[in-house]
């Protein structure tokens, strides 16, 4: 058996495919498979050949899998797991790449700790921000309050390390076109186990690869979702991550979704402002959207909307500036 499985979502992404296929990059050759899943998507067959010509030069072993049918983001992300022979499985997208130098230290990270759990930081390349970075942790401690401040971690997929057993005792069926799997694997994981948090960079998010959500053949058509540029696609996505909670939450009779509710109001600040940098109505528009989510609505956020109606997008972004980094300092991360 296998140590770690590198498990990799594919849909029409051949040259991103590609670019995440080279740069694993691991002494511990023999410790790991490459495993991906192509989701039935129009450009299977390039995609198809060009991993067999990776798989005939490289040294791991590589594992592909074509579904019959679409299954969508978080079936396929399961289609990986249930495929996958590791005792731990590093999911990863298709269109970000590892970090040179990085991936060993994951490896015998997990092989000394033996975790449920682990994740590290990831980097955006298009502005150099790091992001899920923390200084002085480690040990991630189980349970609510844990969840309560680290959610938003799991919402990026790439770089989730998950024992692999663990995780393939969860169905994703009822998650079609929630595109959230992988937030509920690990709420599951956090509030039972302590997870792990490994000190580096490991991701290269490099956000330039062809959106698939929203417009494959098992997704419900969303313009919203499938314009990553508009200004309410980050809502639409939410509306899916709400749903994973709450699901959660019905099962463990919890209640993490109020504390989604007063991140959300806390962080919409930005989102309400580029909403108000295209136009007032735009603004009203983010406004209505955004009280029909299934969550309260604090009184935080009312105050941003009707701040940024008075007085408009440049003057409070400019004296928000403060009490972000105060936000992002009092949570302990890098953002």
């Amino acid at each position: 058996m296998k140590f770690l499985s590198i498990c990799i979502t594919s849909y029409n992404r051949v040259s991103e495919l590609e670019r995440c296929l080279l740069s694993i990059d691991t002494k511990y050759k023999d410790e790991i498979e490459i495993v991906i899943c192509e989701d039935c998507a129009p450009k299977r067959e390039q995609v198809r050949d060009m991993v067999k010509q990776f798989s005939e030069k490289t040294q791991y072993d590589v594992v592909y899998h074509e579904n019959i049918n679409n299954l969508g983001f978080d079936r396929n992300l399961a289609m990986l797991i249930s495929i996958a022979k590791g005792q731990y499985v590093l999911l990863m997208s298709d269109d970000d790449c590892f970090a040179p130098n990085c991936l060993d230290f994951v490896i015998e990270s997990l092989e000394q700790k033996k975790p449920v759990y682990a994740y590290t930081s990831y980097e955006i390349t298009a502005n150099g921000l790091k992001k899920r970075k923390y200084d002085n942790l480690e040990t991630i401690p189980k349970g609510l309050k844990t969840i309560a401040k680290h959610y938003d971690d799991s919402i990026l997929f790439s770089g989730l390390i998950f024992d692999r057993k663990f995780a393939s005792g969860f169905d994703a069926e009822r998650f079609l076109n929630h595109n959230y799997f992988q937030v509920y694997l690990y709420l599951e994981s956090a509030y039972l186990y302590d997870g792990l948090y490994i000190d580096v960079t490991l991701i290269k998010c490099m956000e330039d690869g062809e959106n698939g959500y929203g417009s494959s053949a098992s997704a419900v058509k969303n313009a919203d979702l499938i314009n990553r540029k508009s200004v309410f696609s980050n809502m639409e996505f939410n509306k899916g991550l709400i749903k994973v909670i709450k699901y959660f939450d019905s099962i463990h009779n919890t209640r993490v979704i109020d504390d989604l509710a007063k991140d959300y109001s806390l962080k919409s600040f930005y989102a309400f402002a580029r909403a108000r940098e295209i136009s007032k109505n735009c603004l009203k528009e983010y406004w209505k959207r955004f009280n029909s989510l299934d969550i309260n609505v604090y009184l935080v956020a009312k105050i941003y909307y009707r701040m940024l109606m008075l007085f408009g997008a440049k003057f409070c972004i400019a004296i928000m500036k403060l009490p972000r980094r105060m936000l992002f300092k009092a949570k302990g991360c890098k953002k």
